[in-house]
């Protein structure tokens, strides 16, 4: 019979071998490779960024400041006030990611991999302020 210590060793590397789509994914998971979770729902803790050119979620504030790490959301008709832009939030959408890879859609809305069917499940903070890295907004 293994020892305790020998059977947490095996739990941590079931963990860490586990396929990705095993365990809910974050924003940044999402927007490093959103395929594992194609056309699944997700439900994601980030920052919701609802402004021009710039529809998506992002992991936190410094990271939408930085612009990395963001992935988009078709917010369809359900347009959010834009007293609500750059808020922390938990949402719930459903990963789309285009059949056909090779086929780029163009958009300055949101790319051809997106959150959709997006609604707000809570909200975490207030508006958060503007960028001041590097002196201007993303």
């Amino acid at each position: 019979m293994p020892s305790g210590l020998a059977t947490l060793a095996l739990v941590f590397a079931l963990a860490a071998a586990a396929p990705a789509a095993a365990r809910p994914p974050t924003v940044a998971d999402l927007a490093r490779d959103p395929k594992p979770w194609a056309d699944r729902t997700v439900r994601l803790e980030g920052l919701v960024v609802y402004e021009f050119e710039h529809l998506a979620i992002y992991p936190s504030h410094a990271d939408f400041c930085a612009g990395r790490n963001g992935f988009g959301v078709n917010w369809g008709k359900d347009i959010l006030p834009i007293r609500d832009s750059r808020r922390l939030a938990v949402v719930r959408g459903r990963v789309h990611v285009p059949e056909d890879s090779n086929v780029r859609e163009i958009s300055n809305a949101f790319p051809e991999e997106h959150l959709e069917d997006v609604r707000v499940m809570g909200w975490l903070s207030d508006p958060l302020p503007k960028c001041r890295s590097r002196g201007s907004e993303p």
